[in-house]
């Protein structure tokens, strides 16, 4: 088996449409990150082929992709120089369960070859399978190799790798068998053998047969002649007898069918009886009647009373009277705050006063200071300007001569006339400050005043017509319990409402039963209509069931009377059969057949019929019978020829010392070359042998000592499964013209548990199989230095839509 071209869609990783194209992909490696899907190409070529895969154990639910709801595998292969089509398409159904919907496989022309193969499908081949079952029988077949085998001689999977190194010895005999095709040699010894077994086992029946056999003679044909005329004759008897047979029985059904209906009749008014609760329903629903009659007026009572609360409370506009108890209450609260805020708004107006009068004199007060301080400047610029001046000067102001010179009043008077006025100013504007705070505070409070003075004018003018407080007070009260007593008055209005629907609600129940028993005269009356029951007064429940009753016991006697009258008459009827039936009997009897223990006229015939055709049997089995016994005494004789050949071809092949030979023989040149490339690939230190049909190895490293595989290291254990696997498809395929098509190895295991030197060694045997041996050999590894020597590359990668393979060619 050779891959050839893989298609995937939403397989394993593979949610989108993937082809891996293998051609001339003779020594190829998968690379690829952790989880990128690597594996998952070899799963698909193992799930092509057998609808299974080593990791996943029986299952089939990780052939999926986690969001895809169907998937498709498709391999194009090669075997036997002709190639074929594996197609296999699975889905999810409704609970989440995988399953195969459809499997295919196609044997393409002969024209077609392995080399550069496409898209096949435009391609018409042979239908090989239309079924899962049928594509892996035929791929077992075809390729030569069970599931088992083909995942321990061509694809290795992850954790499979040392499978046959370990296998038991009759494993690994039936794996060779397979793979060499030398269970040809078994198959014809077992055929030969179950083909003597059969014929001695024929003979043996044929001998069963000629003892159980008795030569008949011509005095045995005679009597069986005789018998059948002595039966035909009889058989005439009989059938003359009939009639008067068959008129007894049919005037006998007659009675019967009578009998019948009178006993369903009687059983039908037997089972009329008067139910015993009629008269206490009648009597309960009396008192109930009355009990609805009582609570209803006792409503009416309690209505009427709440009706006349009702316009009492009505008169009395409660609502109007809280409302002027209010405005009392508001005014009183008024009067309140209205005297003891005059005396505060007074206070604050004359507070007022008193700011304002502050802010008039600050007024005066600044004036007075500006004109001192005007004076004080005026007075200094004329000393400055005096001193510019002499007696007799013309004076630069008003031009008059100059006098005697006035002395400088000094810059202190100026320095204090302006500090005065700045004093004055600022007297001025705090007390225009105060003024505002008070002019505010006064506003507020006369504000707040007039709004309680307009308040309390208004509540004047609503009282003003109003009651007194003390009688509207009075009114209130009388109203509060006359809502109380309207409350009692409805919560009894209520309590007589219930006690009436219970009344009405324990006469419904009572109407309910007797509705019920109804039900029941009426089935009772139904099951007898037919009879003709009286007419029922459906006023009166009593009174019906006893006319109903009366009428039953009375056609009761009517059908015993009637029953005995009829039984009288099948008695004679009986009486009158019995006579006929006896004569039969003894007929039958002298001519040596069986009378039938009971039944009618059919039933003689059908026993002198059964006889005569026994005779006419007896005359055709002994006829046959001799003419049986001649030919199976030729047919023993030729039966005899024939085992004894089978016999000779099973002794002569019986021996296993043949195909043991062809076995052994095979297993020596496999375990040597695998102890050779084992030799190469730990550098010298251990050799394979095979001893009784188990695995050791040599360790020339400790004094040649002889072990067995299971105690090896886990990379040594992967060196010697791999040479055992490598030496298996270099050799066993050349030794193998009819068995198994070994023309591929693909290793989906750890390289990394080997160390430099040996990697390197196992890469050159894995390109010397790839290069000379003619097949294809596929790697899946994340050891770099392997994949750098490998032409063919695959690179799987995986992105959010999942996993994808580029092919690189080196």
């Amino acid at each position: 088996m050779r891959p050839l071209r893989l298609e995937m869609e939403g397989f394993g990783t593979f949610s989108r449409h993937t082809v891996v194209d293998f051609t001339d992909a003779d020594f190829f490696a998968l690379v690829g990150p952790t989880g990128a899907g690597k594996s998952t190409v070899m799963d698909a070529i193992c799930f092509a082929l057998y609808g299974r895969v080593p990791r996943w154990g029986q299952g089939i639910e990780y052939a999926l992709a986690p969001s895809a709801t169907s998937g498709k595998v498709q391999l194009v292969f090669a075997a036997a120089d002709r190639v074929y089509v594996a197609t296999r398409v699975v889905k999810r159904g409704g609970k989440g369960r995988v399953t195969t919907s459809s499997a295919a496989l196609e044997r393409l022309p002969a024209d077609v070859r392995p080399g550069g193969i496409g898209d096949v499908s435009g391609l018409m081949g042979t239908s090989l399978a239309g079924s899962a079952k049928a594509l892996t029988e035929q791929v077992e077949r075809i390729v030569g190799l069970p599931f088992e085998q083909f995942t321990k001689c061509v694809l290795l999977p992850q954790g499979a790798f040392a499978d046959f190194l370990h296998a038991s010895a009759a494993e690994r005999r039936k794996i060779l068998e397979n793979l060499l095709g030398h269970s040809v040699y078994r198959d014809i010894q077992v055929a030969a053998g179950e083909e003597h077994r059969a014929a001695e086992a024929v003979l043996s029946h044929m001998d069963s047969q000629l003892s159980r056999l008795t030569p008949v003679t011509d005095e045995d044909l005679t009597a069986a002649s005789e018998r059948i005329t002595v039966l035909s004759a009889l058989d005439k008897e009989v059938r003359d007898a009939l009639p008067r047979l068959e008129e007894l029985a049919r005037r006998a059904s007659e009675t019967e069918s009578v009998l019948k209906v009178v006993d369903e009749e009687h059983s039908l008014l037997t089972y009329i009886r008067r139910p015993s609760d009629v008269d206490s329903i009648a009597d309960e629903l009396a008192a109930t009647a009355a009990d609805i009659e009582t609570a209803r007026a006792e409503v009416t009572l309690r209505e009427e009373a709440e009706e006349r609360l009702r316009h009492a409370a009505a008169d009395t506009d409660v609502a109007r009277i809280e409302q002027t108890l209010g405005d009392y209450a508001a005014a009183a609260e008024l009067a309140g705050s209205i005297a003891k805020g005059t005396p505060l708004t007074e206070e604050a107006e004359h507070r007022l006063a008193q700011a304002e009068a502050a802010v008039a004199s600050a007024e005066v007060h600044l004036a007075q200071a500006e004109a001192a301080h005007q004076a004080a400047r005026d007075a200094d610029l004329a000393a400055t300007l005096r001193r510019q001046l002499h007696e007799g000067d013309d004076c630069p102001v008003c031009g008059n001569p100059v006098t005697a010179a006035s002395p400088h009043p000094g810059h202190d008077a100026l320095a204090d006339a302006a500090a005065e006025e700045e004093a004055a100013r600022e007297s001025l504007r705090a007390a225009r400050a105060e003024l505002v705070k008070a002019q505010q505070t006064a506003a507020q409070y006369r504000g707040r005043l007039d709004e309680r003075l307009d308040q309390q004018r208004q509540l004047r003018e609503r009282l003003a017509t109003a009651p007194p407080e003390e009688e509207l007070r009075d009114a209130r009260d009388a109203a509060r319990r006359r809502s109380e007593e309207l409350t009692a008055a409805a919560a009894a209005v209520r309590i007589a409402r219930e006690d009436a629907r219970r009344a009405e609600r324990a006469h419904r129940s009572v109407l309910d039963r007797q509705t019920a028993e109804w039900q029941r005269f009426d089935h009772h009356r139904d099951r007898v209509a037919r009879l003709g029951p009286p007419a029922t007064d459906r006023s009166d429940l009593r009174a019906g069931w006893d006319q109903l009753t009366e009428w039953a016991t009375a056609q009761l006697d009517v059908r015993r009377r009637r029953r005995a009258d009829e039984l009288k008459a099948r008695d004679e009827l009986d009486a009158q059969t019995r006579v006929v039936r006896n004569e039969l009997v003894a007929r039958l009897t002298e001519a040596g057949v069986t009378p039938p223990p009971s039944g009618g006229a059919e039933d003689f015939t059908d026993v002198v019929t059964a006889a005569l055709h026994r005779a006419r049997h007896d005359l055709d089995t002994l006829t046959a019978q001799r003419r049986q016994y001649i030919s199976l005494s030729e047919q023993r004789a030729a039966q005899a020829q024939q085992a004894e050949v089978a016999r000779q071809l099973h002794r002569h092949l019986g021996t296993k010392n043949f195909v043991n030979w062809l076995l052994s023989e095979a297993v020596e040149d496999l375990v040597a070359g695998a102890s050779r490339i084992l030799h190469q690939l730990t550098g010298g230190q251990y050799e394979l042998i095979s001893e009784e049909t188990e695995f050791y190895v040599v360790d020339h490293h400790d004094a040649d000592l002889t072990r067995p595989v299971k105690t090896l290291s886990g990379g040594e254990t992967f060196a010697a499964a791999l040479s055992l696997a490598l030496a298996m498809s270099d050799q066993l395929a050349g030794m193998s013209s009819e068995g198994a098509c070994l023309e591929a190895i693909l290793l989906d295991e750890g390289f990394g548990t080997l160390d430099a030197a040996t990697l390197d060694q196992v890469a050159a045997n894995l390109e010397s199989l790839a290069t000379s041996g003619g097949r294809m050999v596929g790697v899946v590894t994340h050891v770099a230095g392997l994949a750098e020597r490998i032409p063919v590359r695959f690179e799987v990668g995986k992105n959010a839509s999942g996993s994808h393979v580029t092919r690189v060619d080196v």
